[in-house]
């Protein structure tokens, strides 16, 4: 039996990315920015440092990633609700949406989920601590998190609103 092709074996580097992501992220709520180090992740996906600063740079790079990757986890859930994308499937309007209620209730659950998760009371603990020490980490939050989820939720309230009580 021939042994598999390497390529097989390859992840591709978005998978990768993903991968150290997810991992970064675990390693930085469990330890904060001060106590994670690149080497401690590099053990932990494998692979070596030099894939690490080759994707992100330095550590302060990473964990700026870390913070985009899990607010687009977030931005992906209120994408969803813009596209009417409801766990509830109760009465839907002439049009196939739901009604401007449901949409609300929605957008309310997500966010009160979102703010409450495990991964974001963890954020926000880590950007009290580092926010005096990198405010430009704490300033990156901010203007990709709470700026636009909430200028999201209010685009999905505005277009529910312009479309009637439905």
């Amino acid at each position: 039996m021939p042994a598999p092709s390497k390529i097989q074996h390859r992840r591709s580097t978005r998978e990768v990315r993903e991968t150290i992501l997810k991992e970064a992220t675990r390693l930085f709520l469990e330890k904060g920015y001060v106590g994670a180090s690149m080497n401690e992740l590099t053990e932990r996906v494998g692979g070596s440092k030099s894939t690490l600063y080759k994707q992100f740079g330095n550590k302060e790079a990473l964990f700026t990633a870390v913070l985009n990757y899990v607010l687009d986890q977030h931005m992906q859930q209120l994408n969803k609700v813009a596209l009417n994308g409801l766990r509830a499937a109760d009465k839907k309007t002439p049009n196939g949406e739901a009604p401007v209620r449901k949409r609300l209730e929605e957008i309310g659950i997500l966010m009160l989920t979102t703010v409450s998760s495990e991964a974001a009371v963890g954020m926000w603990r880590l950007l009290y601590s580092e926010g005096p020490h990198h405010p430009e980490i704490a300033n990156t939050f901010v203007q990709n998190g709470p700026e636009k989820s909430l200028a999201k939720a209010a685009g999905i309230i505005d277009n529910a609103l312009a479309k009637g009580p439905g």
